[in-house]
């Protein structure tokens, strides 16, 4: 059996040659039609 829906914390870090930035954000999803994604750093 395979559940309905998720709900993660994750972190995504961009590496340029000039800069660094790092986003947090905090996703729910209702499979397969809705995603809720929530930005709580840049």
């Amino acid at each position: 059996m395979r559940a309905n829906s998720s709900i993660s914390e994750l972190s995504m870090k961009i590496i340029k040659p000039e800069w660094t930035r790092e986003m947090r954000m905090k996703v729910w999803a209702l499979e397969p039609d809705f995603t809720l994604v929530l930005i709580t750093a840049p």
